[in-house]
């Protein structure tokens, strides 16, 4: 008798363990399943993910609207990553900054957050747009030689008078490309 309850005792070891071996292994396949499928953000919670092919469809169909002191200017952006990135903080929601005068010749704002560059040594000329350190984006009414990435172009007449000034606001939204 004692012997059937050892039997007994070990098979219900046997059940027990392979249970738990079992739910260990499908709770593994499971969790695996569920990163491969939805990526988790830094809080645990599940990030969405777009493919970067679509985010780039999608950011050629957009464009970035400049105002500066509350007059809208045209711009010629310039293809690449940092206007690109540029597009994807705009996506979130528009953005106003103070800029300050610098050196005579650029009004200078930080942008709260990094953009990638891709720096060049070449000479700002007067309506350049450029990014200086990857968090700062520069104005330019005149002319200077550093080490930059193109941000984009102003291309209007009253440039000097818009930006030649201790102190200028400027507002970027992101608006659909009309046809």
């Amino acid at each position: 008798m004692k012997r059937a309850g050892l039997l007994t005792k070990e098979r219900l070891k046997r059940y027990l363990f392979l249970i738990g071996l079992a739910l260990l292994s499908g709770s593994m396949v499971a969790c695996s399943a569920r990163e491969k499928a939805e990526p988790l953000n830094d809080g645990g919670q599940v990030a969405s993910v777009a493919s970067s092919k679509e985010t780039k469809e999608r950011m050629t169909k957009m464009t970035i609207h400049l105002t500066i002191d509350g007059q809208k200017v045209a711009v010629q952006w310039e293809e690449n990553q940092a206007v690109t990135a540029l597009k994807e903080q705009l996506a979130k929601g528009e953005f106003s900054l103070d800029l300050s005068a610098y050196g005579g010749f650029e009004q200078v704002g930080s942008l709260g957050f990094t953009l990638p560059s891709q720096d060049q040594q070449q000479t700002a000329q007067s309506g350049d747009i450029m990014l200086y350190n990857s968090d700062h984006i520069v104005f330019f009414h005149g002319q200077n030689t550093w080490s930059y990435t193109k941000l984009g172009h102003i291309v209007d007449s009253h440039l000097a008078t818009l930006l030649d000034k201790e102190q200028v606001s400027v507002r970027l939204t992101l608006e659909e490309i009309d046809d």
